[in-house]
């Protein structure tokens, strides 16, 4: 998923959007994520959370997640981003002077810290516990799924279904907590099915969803609509930067929830990864970036 992707599925789903309303919202919101692309600066990151895309009020804008409570935000937004003086201030320095653009179309989302969904109770155990994600196939019949990379961090480590039966063996594994870059990354792990597990394949499409589209966490059945798309996010206490994530309009998810498949009118949209509370909000990576890395990383050439 590229926020390019999100822009053209949106504008394809909506068809009172046009154009040339879409590609302003689009390029400041290129704008914005290359500004953070490469700061590694904590400082910044515990301000600014991410930058974007958002579907509010059947628009395209582009938007800044922003930590609430040091900015002294009071409005949990969407919100204008000249209602935070500070904010403007800091993405002016950033940007080594703000255009008119950005102050006049931008919204700021406003969020307490995030948090990773990975904590006992759930259908998978290995390193933590959390839920199966997209089935997978690759070379010779060898099958498995995908599921969180803080769930399954161990390469060759076991994976146990609920009962305690080994369902699994971890191939391959990044947690971008333990292998921070000052790019955003994936959060994922292979796992191949032990001699005799196996999921229920059928034929499913990887996708794209659009702005207002409703996401399904399938271990539930829980949904929300899709609220916004990040090129990139910090997520949780540590300086793990997560890129190509979705933002639902409301909270689906709790802890145990990571890893858990995320489909959207029945094709495959991406893994629960997390959340941010206050402006409460599920954090879903896209299966398309995650497929992608999976193939380039580890050799396997996954397909769901």
């Amino acid at each position: 998923m590229t926020l390019d992707a999100f822009a053209l599925a949106t504008l394809a789903t909506h068809q009172k959007l046009e154009l040339n309303n879409v590609m302003p919202a689009l390029e400041t919101a290129r704008l914005l994520t290359d500004a953070l692309e490469f700061r590694s600066d904590p400082g910044v990151w515990a301000m600014v959370h991410g930058a974007g895309l958002i579907w509010h009020l059947e628009e395209l804008h582009p938007f800044i997640l922003a930590n609430a409570n040091l900015l002294e935000l009071t409005d949990d937004g969407p919100a204008d981003l000249l209602d935070s003086l500070r904010l403007a201030e800091l993405m002016t320095s950033l940007l080594g002077g703000t255009p008119k653009s950005v102050f006049g179309t931008t919204k700021v989302v406003s969020v307490a810290a995030g948090v990773r969904h990975a904590t006992p109770g759930n259908p998978i155990l290995a390193t933590a516990s959390g839920q199966m994600g997209p089935l997978v196939r690759w070379s010779s019949g060898r099958e498995g799924f995908i599921t969180a990379g803080h769930v399954a961090q161990s390469v060759q480590g076991p994976v146990t279904d609920a009962n305690g039966v080994r369902i699994g063996t971890v191939l391959w594994s990044n947690d971008p907590a333990l292998n921070p870059t000052t790019k955003g990354d994936v959060d994922a792990a292979l796992v191949e099915f032990t001699p005799g597990a196996s999921g229920q394949f059928g034929p499913r499409s990887t996708i794209v969803p659009a702005g207002g589209d409703p996401l399904r966490i399938v271990s539930s059945n829980s949904t929300a609509n899709l609220l916004a798309a990040c090129s990139r996010i910090q997520l949780g206490s540590t300086n793990a930067h997560y890129a190509d994530c979705y933002l639902t309009d409301r909270r689906i998810t709790n802890p145990g929830d990571s890893g858990g498949l995320v489909e959207t009118n029945g094709d495959v949209a991406g893994i629960v990864i997390g959340a941010f509370s206050r402006r409460d909000m599920s954090v879903i990576q896209s299966v398309g970036y995650q497929l992608a890395q999976i193939r380039a990383r580890s050799g396997h050439m996954v397909m769901t």
